[in-house]
């Protein structure tokens, strides 16, 4: 029931910004084609992260304090992708330095991939 709520979720979130899309399409075509462009790499992006859970995470069966390791990768790994794509999507307001350039963020979640990534076999499977 939940996958259903979450897919539900994701799909008004998409038609709710389509309207927007085609705003951005009209003013700013080659703003928004590389726009779309960018969201299909992420896609991609998201795709190799889900293949690595799935391959890495899922095929021991990961319980116990295990399931955290995995979902910090996880949420590193999406964050951090998060933060390359604001860098790189046309953008018409000016954002923060510390998401335009390499920065403590950059920093952080690097260090929360690696180390989680490192415990994950230290820590005994329940």
């Amino acid at each position: 029931m939940f996958e259903w709520l979450v897919a539900a979720c994701v799909v008004g979130v998409l038609l709710a910004n389509i309207p927007a899309a085609i705003q951005q399409f009209r003013n700013d075509r080659e703003g928004a084609i590389k726009t779309y462009k960018l969201i299909g790499l992420y896609l991609l992006y998201m795709a190799i992260g889900v293949g690595m859970f799935v391959g890495f995470f899922a095929s021991e069966g990961t319980k116990g304090p295990r399931v955290y390791l995995a979902l910090g990768v996880m949420l590193a790994w999406i964050f951090y992708g998060i933060l390359i794509l604001t860098r790189h999507v046309p953008r018409y307001r000016e954002i923060p330095g510390w998401v335009a350039r390499f920065s403590i963020a950059d920093i952080l979640l690097i260090a929360l991939m690696l180390g989680c990534l490192l415990a994950y076999p230290l820590v005994p499977p329940v």
